[in-house]
């Protein structure tokens, strides 16, 4: 995402063979999912660039139940709509909320997933019972020529 490209990382299974723990895991832990390890990777490389760049973390976090949108950071906005424009696809109305470190990016994870939808299954006895998406906006800017770079990742 540093070279300007949108990503998405997937998790694709069956129900009950473990996509959310893969991906999110046991946050703060050694065993920490996809989702913490991508953002500590990112931050580090944040920390390990050239000090004329600038850069600006939004996340946001939804999830897709009985084939509608939610907004896991603020519960009730129906105002969301996916929408497409010369820049890309994009969810008009979501929350998006500043994050400085991982840290920050791992409590708002936290309070996504614990506005997730959960009901038990006979696979699952805490099925999340929805697809999650968080996603984090990656904008970067060379302050010595004042070019910038967008990006997205969607995991």
């Amino acid at each position: 995402i540093f070279t300007g490209f949108n990503a998405t990382i997937f998790a694709f299974g069956q129900t009950g063979a473990g996509k959310t723990y893969s991906m999110e895991g046991e946050i703060g832990s050694v065993h920490r999912g996809i989702v913490p390890r991508t953002v500590e990777k990112i931050f580090e490389d944040i920390a390990e660039a050239d000090e004329k760049f600038e850069f600006v973390l939004k996340v946001s976090s939804i999830e897709i139940y009985l084939e509608k949108m939610r907004d896991l950071l603020m519960p009730g906005n129906e105002k969301m709509k996916i929408r497409e424009a010369k820049h890309g696809v994009y969810i008009e109305g979501v929350t998006e909320m500043y994050v400085r470190d991982a840290g920050e990016v791992m409590e708002v994870m936290t309070m996504g997933s614990n506005n997730r939808t959960v009901s038990g299954t006979n696979m699952n006895a805490v099925s999340s019972r929805s697809h999650g998406v968080f996603m984090l906006k990656l904008e970067q800017k060379d302050t010595e020529t004042g070019s910038t770079k967008n990006s997205k990742l969607m995991m």
